[in-house]
């Protein structure tokens, strides 16, 4: 099974919590590199002075930008819903210890077929998207023959929030590939925004929408019953309260399904703070 590590909600009180000692994981874990440039949240952290940088602000949207709020979407695209109330039932009698909480879905986007673009007036013109999956939770959004020319943006985030933004996702974003999920997105209704300068004007998107990612449960809510029987709950020994507290929540999509599971970042000898996140094999 191969799976690809999108993002990482890390609730670390301490990053530097197990030391790896030897050069290879055990047969019962597995650890990966999480990507610089995905998303790694904590509460708090202790980090070399070295490595503190004030966080770049992410430039506003286009529809801010120049209109100074959120400007109707030029199309909007509608996915429907998969059927909660047996996904959930699949879930109830589930085995598996990563919590599923969301399903992938197509999405009906042909980047020859856009409209309504609108000019800035000075600078260049943009395009926006709406995706609207009715009832979800939250979605996630996936870009593939994601080719940006220089100069070219894209932002999203939901349609009645343009104060958390994602991006400026440029060039071939995250991924030398052009492939890449976004972060995830609250609420039902998720904007895609892309601007170009007028240098740079095309005829068609210079990326696809291939599908989202439908979150049908709350992947925030408690995962303790993922435990195994042989596990101790760490709430229950004072002494480890410290390292307990070091919990990242992982967010990952694999095939069809999107899962929620739990790791902890880890240091190394050398000491060079490369983000491993160490989780379950499951």
């Amino acid at each position: 099974m191969s799976i690809r590590v999108e993002e990482i909600r890390s609730a670390a009180a301490a990053l530097a919590v197990i030391v790896l000692l030897h050069g290879t994981a055990s047969a019962q874990n597995r650890i990966v590199a999480a990507p610089r440039s995905d998303v790694v949240e904590t509460d708090s952290a202790t980090l070399p002075a070295s490595l503190i940088r004030t966080p770049k602000a992410v430039p506003a949207p286009p529809s801010r930008r120049f209109f100074g709020a959120h400007v109707e979407a030029a199309q909007t695209i509608v996915v429907e819903p998969p059927d909660t109330t047996a996904l959930e039932s699949e879930d109830s009698t589930s085995t598996e210890k990563c919590r599923r909480v969301g399903v992938t879905l197509a999405v009906d986007h042909d980047p020859a077929r856009v409209r309504g673009w609108r000019s800035d007036g000075a600078e260049g013109r943009f395009w926006t998207g709406e995706i609207d999956a009715p009832n979800a939770r939250s979605m996630r959004v996936h870009f593939t023959q994601f080719a940006l020319p220089p100069g070219a943006q894209v932002f999203v985030h939901a349609a009645d929030d343009l104060e958390n933004v994602f991006g400026p996702f440029e060039g071939t974003g995250i991924y030398p590939n052009g492939e890449f999920w976004s972060q995830t997105i609250g609420g039902e209704r998720v904007v895609v925004e892309y601007w170009e300068p007028k240098v740079l004007q095309t005829n068609k998107l210079p990326f696809r929408i291939a599908d989202i990612v439908y979150d049908y449960a709350d992947p925030d809510a408690p995962t303790s019953q993922l435990g195994g029987s042989c596990e101790q709950d760490a709430t229950c020994f004072p002494g480890f309260a410290f390292e307990g507290d070091a919990v990242g929540r992982m967010r990952f999509v694999d095939g069809t399904n999107a899962f929620v599971c739990t790791g902890t970042l880890l240091t190394t000898i050398a000491g060079d703070w490369t983000p491993y996140f160490l989780t379950a094999n499951h």
